[in-house]
């Protein structure tokens, strides 16, 4: 199956989510959209990455942390990341957290996108094994996590500053409240900021406009429905803070990858990446620096979040010393000649090895490497599907 390109009823639909779920609804969000930038000729078969011989053995070293949460949030680099940890927990053969296979998000790979995880939404392990990564779009709550992740799961999670995450969301997701507004007014984003009865509108739950960072990170709807301030650091200070090791600023998501890595004491060629869902399309709203002053207050507790990870972050890497910033860039350089190794060759026997270093011990990066960085999504959780349940036979409806 050919790595999947879904603009899923883009046309019919004006793209979101409600007319593919609930079509008497009005919510906000716009259908799923897994842009793969590769042509079609040049795209990884999911059948080629099964032909490797195993090099690895089949148990993780004893010193990697390999039970992880991650929080996918929308537009925050979180594909990127969650391609990592889809590679590493098939490197090792790790049982991932998986939602049904035709659920009511028309996907297979989202858990849920107004809810946490609950025993309706995901299968069951398989037969004598346990969950170690949970790695797809669900909402973000500590006891219903706990319940299917191990007592010693390290909680990772990203983070995008939010007036570039809501340029970014109006992008992609063409939000039915502002396509609406096109053609009635000169500036429908300024327009919509403003309107606080169309705020009202827009739950915490059902749009990617109203604080959607802090909704998928948890926060009760109605303190974000109130913007009750003080309940919001609480939950900050007492949950998210005790809960998540690592927040990646996307903005900085290289220096992300290195704190991640040692948090979880992973090596360099775990954290290997290649980008994925970079939407290349002309923007149809233009967000602008003008909007900002506005749009933090509509979007305060975003930016409170964003504000408080960040603060976090600086201090986690104030504490790693000296060395951090040389193994970015040492690790930035290993990233970009992979990526380049991965575009040029042209055999299945072609390998570039990585001298070992202060930060690495010598590996290689061969064409089944590549393969695997550039998996999309879908294609990657259907491979995982079919080694833990034996079949995967979900197909991309067309318009």
């Amino acid at each position: 199956m050919a790595a999947t390109v879904v603009l899923l009823l883009l046309n019919e639909h004006k793209g979101t989510y409600e007319h593919l779920i609930h079509q008497s609804t009005n919510m906000s969000m716009h259908a799923l959209v897994v842009v793969d930038e590769v042509p079609e000729k040049d795209r990884i078969k999911v059948y080629e990455v099964e032909s490797r011989p195993q090099l690895m053995t089949s148990t993780v070293p004893s010193n990697y942390k390999q039970h992880i949460g991650f929080l996918k949030v929308h537009k925050a680099a979180s594909t990127t990341t969650q391609g990592i940890m889809l590679r590493f927990g098939w490197v090792w053969n790790l049982t991932f957290i998986l939602p049904p296979e035709y659920g009511p998000f028309f996907y297979p790979n989202i858990i849920s996108l107004y809810d946490s995880i609950n025993k309706e939404n995901i299968l069951p392990p398989p037969p004598g094994r346990t969950f170690d990564i949970l790695c797809h779009h669900v909402v973000y709550d500590r006891d219903a996590w706990a319940k299917v992740l191990p007592a010693d799961a390290a909680i990772v999670g990203t983070i995008r500053e939010p007036l570039s995450h809501f340029r970014s969301v109006v992008r992609y997701f063409f939000p039915q409240v502002l396509m609406d507004m096109r053609n009635t007014s000169d500036d429908p984003i300024e327009e919509f900021l403003l309107s606080t009865k169309l705020r009202e509108k827009q739950s915490p739950k059902y749009t990617v406009l109203n604080n959607r960072l802090s909704f998928e990170y948890g926060v009760p709807i109605h303190v974000i429905t109130s913007r009750n301030i003080t309940a919001f650091n609480a939950y900050v200070n007492d949950v998210l803070d005790k809960e998540f090791s690592v927040v990646i600023i996307a903005e900085r998501f290289n220096e992300g990858l290195i704190l991640m890595r040692r948090m979880l004491n992973w090596n360099l060629h775990d954290i290997l990446y290649a980008l994925k869902n970079r939407n290349t399309y002309q923007p149809i709203f233009t967000v602008t620096e003008d909007h900002r002053k506005i749009h933090r207050q509509h979007a305060v507790l975003d930016y409170l979040l964003y504000e408080h990870f960040v603060n976090r972050f600086n201090r986690q890497i104030e504490l790693e010393g000296e060395s951090f910033q040389r193994e970015v860039e040492h690790f930035e350089k290993i990233r970009q000649d992979v990526e380049t190794f991965c575009h040029v060759n042209k055999s299945y026997n072609d390998f570039v090895t990585v001298p070992a270093s202060e930060f690495n011990a010598e590996f290689r990066v061969d064409t089944f490497d590549c393969r695997l960085l550039h998996l999309q999504e879908i294609s990657f959780t259907q491979k995982i599907r079919t080694r833990q349940y034996g079949s995967a036979l979900w197909r991309p409806r067309r318009p």
